[in-house]
């Protein structure tokens, strides 16, 4: 969990007794929060990386534009501060430090001077709590498909021989979103499951792993921030069914290259639809479209009932994939507009098989795809959970109620209810044919 507050009581923001200042939309954290934040790792095993801010560090005329997203004037011993009060909280849950966010979008720096900021802060923060080895993260750098910023950092870190960077940095950290709700390359339906986009991602991911690569493979390539697209998600897309198996396919997909992990950005808790502009005091704690869940009125938030989202079954369905090592199912670029397939094999044999139709159901050309698997050895049992929506917009639907995994849904209480449903499939020899319907997935297990 990625944990940014863009100022914090713990720090004497300015402003401290005269209420937050003008900068700090959405409020500040204090010790309370901190508390509220070890419960909930507590109670979910996440683990957090803090953000110390960038911007305020280092000399303003580096700003491209000053005017943009303006944060208090806090100082490094004040950011410094604020990680030793969450150390003091988190202890080893606290996994890192983030400094900045997306730096190549907002200074001039170069990727040499922000890995020396990075350094210090480093310093600062090892004085501040001796016998604690606390890493830190980077480059954090912009949503673009390409890697350029990613790496020069790289080569900055590479050429540096004055720290080791594994002992500096605990990952690699990229930003990543196939589309925008705010740029020029906006997403809309029908993209999120084209081919293109899946081939956009696949190039992106890879580049960030061949960057970890030129480091020895010493230090995880994660993407910190992702989803469908950017600037809060695109409505109409990032809210529908099609992200359900948007996700579960992007997670595979990353996992296969060699990501270590994918972070969602998402919201906290908020009242669907609530959406609030990015000038809004609000606006950091309301409604994205891409959120993993929110809740359906106010008394269900002051309740504390969340409801799933289109994103979060996609990612529950992720979670039915064990770990294991990938099987190439030698699925051809040309099948991409119907159909992702992916194998991981876990240590005690099994095979675990994703097959994804991204056919919009809605649509009368969409098309059953029959597959036909040819399996590294014979297997005698074979039972499908399907992903799928009974809604009838398809990949279209924004009723997150009509989606099932397995047979079952998502309480407010976020446990999953009813009785799990697996199909049966049908085996002969070491092949096996599964007829997987538009706008569904089937994972299958094999088992000897």
């Amino acid at each position: 969990m990625r944990h940014a507050p863009p100022c914090t009581a713990l720090c004497s923001c300015p402003g401290r007794g005269r209420g937050p200042p003008a900068q700090a939309i959405g409020g500040v954290v204090d010790q309370s929060d901190l508390d509220q934040l070890k419960k909930l790792v507590d109670d979910s095993g996440w683990q957090v990386t803090i953000a110390v801010p960038l911007k305020s560090v280092i000399d303003q005329a580096r700003l491209k534009d000053a005017t943009k997203d303006p944060t208090p004037p806090v100082t490094m011993d004040q950011a410094v501060a604020e990680v030793k009060a969450a150390h003091q909280t988190l202890g080893d849950d606290l996994l890192a430090v983030e400094v900045g966010n997306e730096f190549d979008n907002i200074i001039t720096t170069t990727s040499a001077e922000y890995y020396a900021t990075v350094k210090q802060y480093q310093a600062a923060i090892a004085a501040a709590i001796p016998h604690n080895h606390i890493t830190l993260v980077g480059p954090s750098a912009n949503t673009s498909s390409t890697n350029n910023v990613l790496n020069d950092f790289v080569t900055a870190v590479a050429r540096d021989t004055t720290a080791t960077p594994s002992k500096t940095l605990e990952e690699l950290s990229s930003h990543f979103y196939p589309g925008s709700h705010c740029g020029t390359s906006t997403m809309w339906l029908g993209a999120l499951t084209a081919a293109v986009t899946y081939l956009k991602r696949r190039a992106k991911p890879q580049g960030v792993v061949d960057a970890g690569a030129r480091l020895d493979n010493k230090i995880p390539s994660v993407m910190n921030e992702s989803n469908s697209a950017s600037c809060s998600g695109q409505p109409g897309v990032s809210n529908a069914y099609a992200s359900s198996l948007w996700s579960l396919d992007y997670l595979l997909q990353a996992t296969q290259t060699g990501i270590s992990r994918v972070q969602f950005h998402t919201n906290t808790a908020a009242i669907c639809g609530d959406f609030k502009a990015r000038t809004s005091p609000d606006y950091p704690i309301s409604y994205r479209y891409y959120g993993a869940f929110c809740a359906a009125e106010r008394s269900a938030l002051d309740a504390n009932q969340l409801s799933a989202s289109p994103l979060y079954y996609g990612i529950c369905a992720f979670r039915h994939v064990p770990q294991g090592t990938f099987v190439d199912l030698k699925l051809a670029d040309t099948d991409l507009p119907q159909l992702r397939a992916y194998g991981v094999k876990s240590r005690d044999g099994k095979l675990t098989v994703v097959l994804i139709n991204v056919q919009d159901p809605s649509t009368t050309t969409s098309t059953d795809d029959a597959v036909t698997l040819n399996l590294p050895s014979v297997y005698r049992n074979g039972s499908a959970v399907t992903l799928q929506s009974s809604a009838p917009g398809g990949l279209g639907s924004l009723d997150a109620s009509a989606i099932t995994l397995g047979g079952r849904t998502v309480s407010p209480s976020g446990l999953p209810t009813g009785h799990q449903t697996r199909s049966r499939v049908a085996l002969s020899g070491s092949s096996s044919t599964v007829n997987v319907a538009p706008g569904t997935a089937q994972i299958i297990t094999f088992t000897r």
